[in-house]
C-alpha cells in the first residue's frame, strides 16, 4: 500500500508476520473477554449458565449438546440456549469450541504431547478437523503454534 506520493505504507506488513500477530492477540484478547465475561461473579450470570460454564471447564474432553446440557440443568433447550446467549454474549456451542480450543492451545504450550493426543484431550477427537478450527482460530496450525511458541522461549 502506497501513499499519494508513491511512499510505502506500513513496509512491515509486506511479509505478513505482523498481521498474524495482530489476528493472533486479536483472539488472544476476545478470549480473554469471554473467559471473564464466563467468570463474572455468580449473580450475574442465571445459576443454571454459571453451572453449565463450570461444567464445561471442568471437563473439555466432554462430547456434549445443547440438548444433554438443557437436561442437565432441567430446562428446554431453546430457552437454555436463549438465556446462555443472553448471560455470556455466545451461543452455547460457540462457547463449547472457543474453550476447547484456548484449553488445546494451552496444552500445546505447555506439553509435549502429540497433537493426536491432546486434541482428544480438548474433545476435538478428528486431528485433522481439530487442526482446520485451529487454522482458523489461530492463523496457524497447531504444529506451527507449538514451534513459534518454543522459538520465543529460546
Amino acid at each position: 500500500m502506497e501513499d499519494h506520493h508513491g511512499k510505502k505504507l506500513f513496509p512491515s506488513i509486506a511479509t505478513g508476520e505482523l498481521l498474524c500477530e495482530v489476528a493472533t492477540c486479536f483472539h488472544d484478547i476476545w478470549n480473554l473477554y469471554l473467559e471473564q465475561r464466563a467468570q463474572a461473579p455468580a449473580k450475574a450470570l442465571h445459576p443454571a449458565v454459571s453451572e453449565v460454564v463450570l461444567w464445561i471447564k471442568s471437563h473439555p474432553e466432554a462430547q456434549v449438546s445443547l440438548e444433554t446440557l438443557a437436561d442437565h440443568v432441567h430446562m428446554s433447550a431453546s430457552y437454555f440456549s436463549h438465556l446462555f446467549k443472553e448471560d455470556t454474549g455466545v451461543p452455547l456451542m460457540e462457547y463449547v469450541q472457543q474453550h476447547r480450543l484456548a484449553y488445546a492451545r494451552t496444552l500445546i504450550e505447555t506439553t509435549d504431547l502429540p497433537i493426536s493426543q491432546l486434541c482428544t484431550m480438548a474433545g476435538i477427537p478428528n486431528a485433522n478437523y481439530f487442526s482446520a478450527l485451529f487454522r482458523k482460530k489461530f492463523g496457524m496450525t497447531p504444529l506451527e503454534w507449538r514451534t513459534k511458541k518454543q522459538d520465543s522461549i529460546s
